[in-house]
């Protein structure tokens, strides 16, 4: 896990006795729960996972054909649109997710 990890292995040497980890960094625990759900899918023996608050977490991971765009042009511009279909009730913009990636502060 470490090896998938590898922010987890740096915080190693400062872990409490239980050898929990507390995630402050959003990014950081999206990447956590994506691999452990991977290492759990493929037959990997977790210890255990806690949600200390709110509801559970799920990271979906949609196939590439679910992100369609649509490039447009004009006189002397181009338009770019596009979505994210997560599933049949949930769909994101481009507008959307270049919105959530801008207030999450990352480049993922």
């Amino acid at each position: 896990m470490l090896e998938r990890l590898p922010f987890l292995a740096a915080a190693a040497d400062e872990l409490p006795p239980d050898g929990s980890w507390l995630l402050e960094d959003p990014e950081q625990a999206l990447a956590a729960v994506h691999e452990l759900g991977a290492l759990a899918a493929e037959g990997e023996v977790l210890r255990a996972l806690e949600w200390p608050q709110g509801r559970p977490i799920r990271v979906l991971a949609p196939e590439a054909r679910a992100f369609t765009t649509t490039l447009s042009s004009g006189r002397d511009w181009l338009a770019l649109d596009g979505e994210l279909r997560l599933d049949e009730q949930r769909v994101l913009s481009l507008q959307q997710l270049l919105a959530l990636l801008r207030d999450a502060g990352g480049s993922r």
